[in-house]
């Protein structure tokens, strides 16, 4: 069965802001079905303009074990000012999910200076599932509140 499920995510530290909802779906793997729990933050210095800031995204796969489950799992995870990149960063974890077990699927940007602290953390997930015969899915995660709301 697939199906998507929001709940509630971690709370933010003085200097980061998080999603307030974790994106956690499960996808019909070959073998046991895979978890998939994510949520983006933006970290930096506090409210203080000129600080260095960075898009965090974090979560785990969770998998029963068995056979091959993906061809492509990709994380994005971005540093935007309002629908502005300023930083975007993919990480392959194709490798780390077919390992079979709970893989922590962890992507960040690189720092930038930020001169306003209303920045945020999102970003998306890119799975194509092994043998479905379909080619892979974008699926668009929630993104961080704005760092000084």
């Amino acid at each position: 069965m697939v199906g998507a499920v929001i709940v509630a995510g971690p709370q933010a530290q003085a200097d980061s802001m998080c999603s307030n909802r974790t994106w956690v779906r499960e996808f019909d793997t070959p073998g046991e079905n895979i978890d998939v729990e994510y949520f983006y933050c933006v970290a930096g210095p506090g409210s203080s303009p000129g600080g260095k800031y960075r898009g965090e995204g974090s979560g785990r796969v969770l998998d029963g074990g068995g056979l091959r489950k993906v061809d492509t799992f990709i994380v994005e995870t971005r540093l935007e000012r309002g629908s502005v990149d300023i930083y975007r960063k993919r990480c392959n974890f194709t490798k780390a999910v077919n390992a079979h077990g709970t893989s922590n699927i962890d992507c960040n940007t690189k720092y930038g200076i930020g001169r306003h602290p209303r920045l945020t953390g999102d970003g998306r997930i890119y799975i194509n599932i092994d043998g479905d015969g379909r080619s892979g899915t974008w699926y668009n995660l929630p993104g961080s509140a704005p760092l000084g709301s």
